[in-house]
């Protein structure tokens, strides 16, 4: 599990998910922000449509 220090803004999201693209990630869970508030993120993410970004609320108990 990858967790930022602060806050991190929508070009720290897309390194993250570029990295994750190039080494053969096919998938993300992610909890809690709302990705969708973001342009350049959902805009990313419709461009790799072999990269699935699974959201899941911040409150949703997942046993870690």
């Amino acid at each position: 599990m990858r967790c930022f220090k602060k806050l991190p803004e929508a070009q720290a999201y897309l390194s993250v998910f570029r990295a994750l693209n190039s080494s053969g990630g096919a998938a993300l869970v992610f909890r809690g922000d709302l990705l969708s508030a973001s342009p350049e993120v959902t805009d990313w993410l419709e461009q790799q449509p072999s990269f699935w970004l699974v959201p899941v609320p911040a409150d949703l108990a997942l046993g870690m």
